[in-house]
């Protein structure tokens, strides 16, 4: 069993490492600078996107920016200058592309992350951090029994993952930008609980 385990790892993690290898600077620094630029921030994703993208709202806040959930039934409004975050690995989520428009309406910029950067919410967005996943060079012996390189289990699975291991990254460049760091981070964690 403990084999089934290890190659399941080794082929999240090879993949893993394509998707970081297929990263571009060029949009990286571009999602550095609407997050840093941004009044506040807003996240909207569904499904498995949406559990990495609540991190994602999260570590924003312990960094000290205001970022919410858009589904959340305590958010301020959106208003003109302010960042909406869209994570969708298609790219054509309909609920999505429709909160998508409705933030470009109210004057806000669209950020997508996605693996389709050519979707509709690609066509909506001010900038894109393309994430790829499903390499070919990968042998997805294991995870490829919940879907192979055609299924979106296997799909989810990957970008999900990718997501995560972006998402804490971004935090850590944006730590480093802002003067950041543990101590200050950790004054702004959730306590009560």
């Amino acid at each position: 069993m403990a084999e089934i385990f290890s190659q399941v790892a080794q082929e999240f993690f090879v993949d893993l490492d394509y998707t970081c290898q297929d990263l571009k600077q060029e949009q990286v620094e571009k999602v550095i600078e609407f997050i840093s630029s941004a009044p506040k921030i807003f996240i909207a994703a569904v499904g498995h996107s949406n559990l990495i993208a609540q991190i994602l709202t999260m570590k924003l806040n312990h960094l000290g920016k205001k970022a919410y959930q858009v589904f959340d039934i305590i958010n301020p409004p959106f208003e003109a200058g302010d960042l909406f975050i869209v994570v969708s690995q298609s790219g054509e989520t309909s609920t999505l592309i429709s909160l998508a428009r409705k933030a470009k309406s109210l004057g806000g910029k669209i950020l997508v992350f996605t693996s389709n950067p050519s979707s509709s919410l690609g066509s909506l967005s001010n900038a894109i951090l393309e994430i790829t996943v499903k390499h070919v060079e990968v042998d997805f012996k294991q995870l490829g029994k919940i879907g192979d390189v055609q299924h979106g289990n296997l799909s989810g699975a990957l970008f999900g993952l990718a997501l995560y291991v972006v998402t804490y990254t971004l935090i850590i460049l944006l730590m480093e930008l802002w003067g950041e760091n543990a101590e200050s981070i950790d004054r702004r964690h959730a306590n009560l609980q």
